[in-house]
């Protein structure tokens, strides 16, 4: 009996012992596309057994590491996932899938899962407008900066208790596929180097035309630019551009462009003229006083040919001068003119002031206002059939009389 008790309590602790020798530690560290200087932190690692069961999981620390526990030893698959904090817009990105799609150079592996914005397994034209312009230009989510990972089979065995080889991993973000993201940086790309070459005067309901130069730069391979503008202040219209394929978007004071170079790069900028042009129509006197000069968000980027993004790019716009105490005479609105039309103009003293609208060969065609006037703004509102006014071009001429006398004409075109 005694050699019998003996036995089983032999046995048992054989048994405890094997189970909890068996129980093994498993731990590894996680990179962004296998850069030793880029531990990734908050991934979430799981394991699952052959029948996809959810065996451990856990999450790196912020040094990438993690430590999976209490695991038998067998055949496991290995995932990664999560979201890249600093996931941005990347010019350099959208150049990789641009190169890919040419044939140029070819994305493989995890590369191609980053480059694969639109998650349909295929990398194309379609991944490349929702990068640049769905994702940049419409703020529209997709996938950006999702963790991917190529799934990995791994054996663990009794010899796997300390962190080495077998245990780490390596992960991409979708939008990537350049390895420009830092994971562990929250940071934005340098802002445009940006020149306020001159100065245009800025009065009460004007019509504004922005135009933006490059400078020394005529081979780019695109752009993504992001301004804000004085929403208070002015009004955003539209658009005009020297090239074609230009995208944008507007939205609460600000404008969001794209283009990209899908010629090779043999579609060169004309620097002597705007690479486009902003059009905006300014509120009232009282909301332009402060009027703010357009800037440009750290986001924007051009880059050349080579996908490179370039670092002195230079872009000159003019800035904005209120136009409170100087004598102006606006740009009539609309012009053509089908219908009703706007004239405004501002006096910086008290003047007697005439308006006039002339034919092109110089005859008296109505007098719009005709009387003294005190210093500030005015608008003048008047529809075409009351001045019998038939299709062609005529003059309005604004001629005011005082201390300091000036006479100011423009065109305007009846339809």
């Amino acid at each position: 009996m005694k050699n019998l008790f003996t036995f089983l309590i032999v046995l048992a602790f054989v048994f405890i012992s094997e189970n909890s020798f068996s129980q093994i530690e498993y731990k590894g560290t996680v990179r962004y596309n296998n850069n030793e200087g880029t531990p990734v932190k908050s991934v979430t690692v799981q394991l699952h057994d052959n029948f996809g069961n959810l065996v451990s999981t856990a999450l790196t620390n912020s040094q990438g590491k993690y430590h999976l526990q209490n695991i038998t030893p067998g055949t496991y698959t290995l995932n990664f996932s999560g979201y890249c904090e600093s996931a941005r817009f990347d010019y350099r990105n959208a150049n990789r899938i641009l190169m890919h799609i040419w044939g140029i150079s070819k994305l493989k592996g995890l590369q191609l899962l980053t480059a694969d914005i639109d998650g349909n397994g295929k990398v194309n034209e379609n991944d490349l407008f929702a990068l640049v312009t769905d994702f940049f230009v419409y703020g529209q989510k997709h996938e950006i900066g999702k963790y991917v990972s190529i799934s990995r089979k791994i054996n663990i065995g009794l010899n796997s208790l300390k962190d080495g080889e077998d245990g780490d991993g390596t992960v991409g973000a979708v939008g990537d596929p350049d390895g420009t993201f830092q994971p562990t940086i929250k940071t934005g790309n340098d802002p445009i180097d940006l020149k306020y070459a001159n100065s245009i005067k800025i009065s009460a309901n004007q019509l504004i035309e922005i135009p933006v130069y490059l400078k020394n730069q005529p081979n780019i391979g695109g752009f993504a630019l992001s301004m804000n503008y004085d929403a208070g202040a002015m009004n955003f219209e539209q658009i005009s551009s020297q090239i074609e394929g230009l995208n944008y978007n507007e939205t609460d004071g600000v404008i969001k462009l794209s283009w990209q170079n899908t010629a090779l790069g043999s579609d060169k900028v004309n620097l002597s003229e705007p690479l486009f042009v902003l059009k905006f129509r300014s509120s009232s006197m009282d909301e332009i006083k402060d009027l703010s000069n357009i800037t440009f968000n750290k986001e924007s980027q051009i880059i050349d040919v080579n996908g490179i993004i370039l670092q002195n790019a230079q872009i000159n716009i003019p800035s904005f001068i209120g136009s409170e105490g100087v004598n102006v005479l606006n740009d009539i609105y609309p012009n053509p003119i089908y219908n009703t039309a706007t004239i405004n103009y501002s006096l910086s003293t008290p003047y007697k002031v005439t308006l006039s609208v002339y034919n092109t060969v110089g005859q008296l065609v109505s007098n719009l206002v005709d009387e003294e006037q005190n210093a500030g703004d005015y608008e003048i509102v008047f529809n075409r059939s009351y001045l019998n006014l038939s299709a062609g071009s005529y003059i309005y001429r604004l001629e005011c009389k005082g201390a300091q006398s000036f006479v100011q004409s423009k065109i305007m075109i009846i339809r």
